[in-house]
């Protein structure tokens, strides 16, 4: 059991330290790592940059949209607007030719 104590000490020590101290480049005895070929690091690197220009790519696009909606949502206001003035006037016209 202390044996176990013992192998757990560095690992908390670097999880607890945030991953930001000196201890981030070694292994700590007991701590579970992976081995991978440089070609499949390039692939991890290649699809997070590709997926973050994805997500950057729709939030644009989402803005544009918020913006467009945003305009036709004035259209609508002013052409609501204009159609109530040609009502009144209509109504106007009808009383004056009664």
């Amino acid at each position: 059991m202390s044996e176990n104590l013992v192998m757990i000490d560095p690992i908390l020590d670097k999880k607890l330290n945030g991953y930001k101290s000196e201890q981030t480049d070694f292994v700590a005895q007991g701590e579970i790592t992976i081995t991978i070929t440089l070609n499949e690091y390039r692939d991890l690197v290649i699809k997070a940059a590709t997926r973050e220009d994805a997500i950057r790519r729709a939030e644009k696009g989402k803005w544009e949209k918020e913006k467009e909606t945003e305009n036709l949502k004035k259209q609508i206001e002013a052409l609501t607007s204009s159609l109530c003035e040609l009502q009144e006037k209509q109504i106007q016209v009808m009383e004056v030719v009664k």
